[in-house]
Order: C-alpha cells, then sequence, then structure tokens
C-alpha cells in the first residue's frame, strides 16, 4: 500500500466524525481514508458512504472493529497492516451523550483512546494522532484555564471520563505525535442549524419554545458566565487546519468563541427570537442540581443534567495555541447572534417531527 493512508474511529455513529470523512476527502485528495466501524454499524456507515461522490468513496475502505477491543478487534493480519502503513488517526470515536451509561463511556472514552495509541506505538510511518476532545475535560472551577493544562473536571462523570483519556495522552507525548483538539460545546451547522441530536445549548432553545407564553424561566444564578459554543462546521475546519499544522504537534488547542456570549445574554436572545418573556429572576444552581437528582426525575433528565454542569461552569479558556495556526488562515468563528436563529428554527423543525423533545419543566 503506497497512497497515504488516514485512520479516522468513530463513523457513523459520531457526528463529528460524519463531519470530518468528507472534508478529509476533500482536502486529502490522494488519501485512502480507512474507517473502524463496528459490526453493528456497517450498514448505517454503507449508506453514509454511498452518498459520497463515486471517487471519494472509492478511497474509503472500512474496517469492522471496536475502537475498545484488543487489537481494535481486528484480525491479527489486519492490525498488522494497519500498523505497518498509517500515517495520521484521527480520534472521533467518543461517547458525548450524558445518557449513556457510565462504563460505556469509560470503555469507549478511556478505553478507546488507550487501543488508538497502543496502535500508534506500532505505527512506524506515523506522523501523528489527531485527538479530538472538548473543553469539558479540563478545569470547570472560576478561573481561566491555559491549553497546557489539564486540571480534573469536578463537575459530571463523563467529562472525567475524556479528562482520563487525556491523561493517557499525556504520558506518551514524548514518543507519539499527538495533537490536542479541546471543542467547545458543539451546537448545529451555522448555515443550516442542524445537529443530529438536540443537546447541549440546542436545550435552552427548545426549554423557551416549550414554555408557557406568559411565564419567565428562571435565569442560572452564574447567567454572566460565558456560554462557550462553536457550530460543529467550524469546530471541524478549524480542527483539521490545526491538524495539517507543523507546530501543532505535541499541542493542545482550544477551538472555542473568543467573543462569546453570557449565558444570560444568550436565554435574552433566545427568547426574543421564539417570542417570550426574557428570563428573570435566578435559580440557585445547588437547587438546580439537587431537583435533577430526585429519583425520577435524574432518570429522564440526562440531557439536561449536562447542559445544567455546563451552565454552572464559570470558566474562561485561552486560546493561544489555536489561534498560532488560526490566524495563519481566513477561519473566524460566527458570532452566535449570526446564526442562533438557525438553530431556532432547526429546534422548532425537530419539534414538528416524531422525535419528543425534553420538557420545560426539567429546565426549570
Amino acid at each position: 500500500m503506497s497512497e497515504r493512508v488516514i485512520l479516522l474511529t468513530g463513523f457513523p455513529s459520531n457526528e463529528l466524525a460524519r463531519r470530518v470523512l468528507p472534508r478529509l476527502l476533500e482536502t486529502e485528495r490522494t488519501a485512502r481514508v480507512m474507517l473502524l466501524v463496528p459490526e453493528r454499524f456497517v450498514d448505517h456507515a454503507q449508506e453514509w458512504l454511498s452518498a459520497l461522490p463515486h471517487g471519494q468513496r472509492e478511497r474509503t475502505t472500512k474496517l469492522v472493529g471496536d475502537v475498545a477491543g484488543l487489537d481494535l478487534a481486528l484480525s491479527g493480519r489486519e492490525y498488522l497492516e494497519l500498523a505497518a502503513h498509517v500515517h495520521v488517526i484521527h480520534h472521533c470515536a467518543a461517547v458525548t451523550y450524558s445518557g449513556a451509561p457510565l462504563e460505556m463511556a469509560e470503555r469507549v472514552n478511556v478505553g478507546g483512546t488507550f487501543e488508538v495509541l497502543e496502535l500508534a506505538r506500532q505505527a512506524h510511518q506515523l506522523e501523528r494522532v489527531v485527538h479530538w476532545s472538548t473543553i469539558g475535560a479540563t478545569g470547570d472551577s472560576g478561573r481561566v484555564v491555559r491549553e497546557d493544562e489539564l486540571i480534573e473536571p469536578r463537575s459530571n462523570p463523563l467529562a472525567q471520563t475524556r479528562f482520563r483519556a487525556e491523561k493517557l495522552i499525556a504520558r506518551v507525548r514524548e514518543e507519539v505525535p499527538v495533537t490536542v483538539l479541546r471543542t467547545a460545546m458543539l451546537v448545529g451547522d451555522s448555515r443550516t442549524g442542524r445537529l443530529a441530536r438536540i443537546e447541549g445549548a440546542h436545550l435552552m432553545i427548545s426549554a423557551l419554545l416549550n414554555a408557557p407564553r406568559d411565564v419567565p424561566m428562571l435565569r442560572p444564578a452564574q447567567g454572566s458566565a460565558q456560554l462557550q459554543v462553536v457550530p460543529i462546521d467550524y469546530a471541524v475546519e478549524a480542527g483539521l487546519a490545526i491538524a495539517r499544522a507543523d507546530d501543532s504537534i505535541g499541542r493542545t488547542h482550544h477551538i472555542i468563541d473568543r467573543d462569546a456570549l453570557s449565558i444570560e445574554d444568550t436565554l435574552d436572545l433566545i427568547a426574543d427570537i421564539v417570542g417570550k418573556p426574557p428570563p428573570r429572576g435566578s435559580l440557585p444552581p445547588i437547587f438546580a442540581q439537587a431537583v435533577l437528582r430526585i429519583p425520577g426525575v435524574d432518570r429522564l433528565a440526562h440531557a439536561q443534567r449536562a447542559l445544567l454542569d455546563e451552565l454552572v461552569r464559570d470558566v474562561r479558556y485561552d486560546d493561544r495555541n489555536a489561534q498560532a495556526v488560526l490566524s495563519r488562515t481566513d477561519l473566524v468563528c460566527s458570532s452566535l447572534p449570526s446564526y442562533i436563529g438557525k438553530l431556532v428554527s432547526h429546534v422548532e423543525r425537530e419539534r414538528k417531527s416524531d422525535r419528543p423533545l425534553p420538557s420545560y419543566s426539567l429546565l426549570r
């Protein structure tokens, strides 16, 4: 195999991986992209691939395996061939949905990263591993977090699995070329508003859409904190630009909105768009967390609890490593006011579909 080989994990179940794949095929025009696909998702993967242009589809190869399995659950021959020929690994596989069992998150987020790094150690032509992480993996107390810091988050167990994955990477930086990309909370595409799952900041929109017209929603107590979100299309473009830069190896990069709005301003903006009264008063975070952990409610409110964890996070993120690369491109993160209307329209369309949306009461 003489062509350049890229391994992509997380396809097709991970939306980030689904977005990264076509951009890799467009920008790496002579590369072959190997897709590590769990057996249960093979048919789904084929559906996605069938929508690609023929020339791009022909440069993809499915490897049926498991990112957290021993040797990625590949046959001995497949694993050795992959190790011998892979040049770049884009590790997107991760459990990001807060409703998933913690043992699954531990297995995929931590165990999967361990197995990817084991492959990287044996890959003699390897140029780099690109680890797609999240700012949630580090620091959730009131301070500025630098890109070279890895601080254990206290807020939720899912974030702690992403932290432990990065701890594994920190231990092998001297022997494995790694670029870590920590993205802010992902929201829908800046052009279409679309995100596959209604979660994260989209739940704020859902809450206001479902709220009684004359009953204002309560503000979180830390409403002056930044709501750090980026559109998924920008995250992919910025991440791939950083992943191509020679000076990004061995570094961590925060992909954020440098002009992020406060939570208060964001809620006011959404309320104005959906024609609801602006939030008022104050909902103490300790009280809100206690309510969401009441037996019965805790089983219904995984996504809402994850959003609440974000709303009580009062952290600012330094991004000088990312900017050192992105300043050499024409990429600029769209401001939230410029695309928030598209996010609202997307959530409204989902409300009219058959998929249930979170109720207002669970976010009060």
